[in-house]
C-alpha cells in the first residue's frame, strides 16, 4: 500500500511478459525477485552504493559505517522481506536496487521522500530502466548493516564469514547504480 505506483509497475510488465515457450525470462525473475525480497538503497552519495555494488563489505559496513546514519536511506518493498523481519538471522540477505539521486535525503521528510521514490521508480519500471534484469539487483546481507538489532554483536569475525558476506564473483560486473531524479523535492 506504501509503494502503490511500484505495485502497479511491476503488474503492468509481469502481464505484459506473459511467461514464454522458454520460461519466465529475465524481466519477470527481476520483478519478482523485488517483490518478493526486495529493497532500495536511496544516497546522495555514490560511495556507499558503489561499495554494495562492489560487495565490499568490509567497505559499506566497517569504514563507511556511519553512512548508514546519515547519508544512506533503506527502504523494504519486497512482502516476504517483511515476513523475515519477524524472524531475523545472519544470513538474510534483500535484493537491493541501488538508487542514487541528486536530493539529500536527509532534507526531505520520510512520507514525502517514499511517494516520490514510488512514482520516480515506478517510471524506472515501465520504461524497463530498473528491473529489466536479474543483475540489476544486488544481494544485501542485512545483518551487515551497522547498529542491526542481532544478539551476536558485529565483530571483525562477524563479518569475516564468508557464507554470509560473501566476496564478488571473480568474473563480475558490479551492479548498475540507479540514477533517479526525485522532483518536486
Amino acid at each position: 500500500m506504501r509503494f502503490p505506483k511500484i505495485k502497479a509497475a511491476i503488474n503492468a510488465l509481469h502481464f505484459e511478459a506473459q511467461t514464454t515457450p522458454q520460461g519466465r525470462g529475465r524481466l519477470r525473475d527481476a520483478l519478482t525477485l523485488f517483490d518478493e525480497c526486495g529493497v532500495m538503497v536511496v544516497s546522495s552519495c555514490a560511495e556507499p552504493l558503489s561499495a554494495i555494488a562492489q560487495r565490499d563489505w568490509n567497505s559499506i559496513f566497517q569504514k563507511q559505517a556511519q553512512a548508514w546514519h546519515s547519508d544512506i536511506v533503506l527502504v523494504t518493498f519486497g512482502h516476504a522481506m517483511l515476513e523475515k523481519y519477524l524472524a531475523p538471522y545472519k544470513s538474510m540477505t534483500a535484493n537491493a536496487l541501488l538508487i542514487h539521486t541528486s536530493v539529500n535525503t536527509d532534507a526531505i521528510p520520510r512520507d514525502r521522500l517514499l511517494a516520490l521514490l514510488d512514482t520516480a521508480i515506478a517510471e524506472k519500471i515501465l520504461d524497463k530502466d530498473a528491473l529489466s534484469n536479474p543483475s540489476r539487483l544486488t544481494p544485501l546481507p542485512l545483518a551487515g548493516i551497522p547498529d542491526w538489532n542481532l544478539s551476536t554483536p558485529q565483530t571483525r569475525e562477524f563479518y569475516a564469514d564468508q557464507n554470509v558476506f560473501r566476496p564478488a564473483p571473480e568474473q563480475f560486473n558490479a551492479t548498475r547504480i540507479l540514477r533517479v531524479q526525485l522532483e518536486g523535492s
